[in-house]
């Protein structure tokens, strides 16, 4: 078995992995969250899209997303199905440390935990900031990420989950453990696929993904010219802030803008 770099084989499969994930209620989490604000955005900044469900499901809708992400592979994987279903994106081979698109968006997404793959602080203070000069005055900006807390309190050291299509079957192993001191979970996915009796992919990527105490987040996004305005689990809006709840969504706008929505954070 081979080690590769991140999403360099696994964007193939990408799709098969989380076919189970729910893309739909997570934009129309999306959506009702613009609303909460008084939003009615055009364009939208999908950061890390991966191979571009939010983006597709939003372009759908009637937006124009603008997708951004640093591996080639699942950028080609976006285009490939964006051009099955007639759909014209605009997608850019960036690092989010140096985003550079030189214009501003309504609002901005940062979905599924993707800013964790930022690790250090100097890291995120760049993403952040410069994420701030291309969200317009008045623009929200979703950020997911994982909750320390959730992830302190019961990550499975060993997970193995099976996705079967017409004719393969894939088997991811995630292997995890935990660097406490630096809030790094740091993951081996093991992918074998079959084609009946047959193996005919083995290789192994290693992820080092950053969990936060949400008071951590939200102060980098303070530093960095930032207003939060709601914190919430994912995809419930009104829902509690705690231990159980392992996915976490902050919404912010940039410093100066005009006030809009029914309710801040508590």
């Amino acid at each position: 078995m081979t080690t590769v770099g991140v999403y360099d084989r696994l964007a193939q499969y990408y799709d098969v992995c989380y076919a189970d994930k729910d893309y739909v209620a997570e934009c129309d989490f999306i959506e009702a969250a613009f609303a909460r604000f008084g939003q009615r955005p055009k364009t939208i900044l999908d950061l890390a899209c991966g191979t571009g469900n939010h983006g597709l499901g939003l372009a759908a809708r009637g937006y124009e997303p603008c997708g951004v992400d640093r591996s080639a592979a699942m950028l080609a994987r976006y285009r490939d199905k964006a051009r099955t279903k007639g759909l014209s994106v605009e997608l850019h081979e960036q690092d989010l440390r140096g985003l550079q698109l030189k214009r501003q968006f309504d609002a901005a997404i940062c979905m599924f935990d993707a800013v964790g793959y930022l690790s250090a602080d100097a890291d995120l203070v760049a993403f952040f900031s410069r994420l701030r000069t291309h969200v317009r005055p008045g623009g929200l900006c979703l950020i997911e990420f994982w909750h320390a807390a959730a992830v302190l309190r019961g990550h499975d050291p060993v997970r193995v989950r099976e996705s079967r299509t017409e004719h393969a079957r894939l088997v991811r192993i995630s292997t995890t453990t935990l660097d406490a001191a630096r809030q790094i979970a740091n993951i081996e996915f093991r992918i074998l696929a079959w084609e009946g009796d047959r193996l005919v992919d083995s290789f192994a990527e290693l992820h080092a993904v950053r969990y936060f105490p949400p008071e951590e987040l939200c102060s980098m996004l303070a530093a960095t010219g930032w207003t939060l305005r709601h914190l919430c689990p994912s995809f419930d809006l009104d829902g509690p802030v705690d231990a159980t709840a392992w996915h976490l969504i902050a919404i912010a706008t940039p410093v100066g803008s005009p006030a809009t929505g029914a309710r801040e954070p508590s």
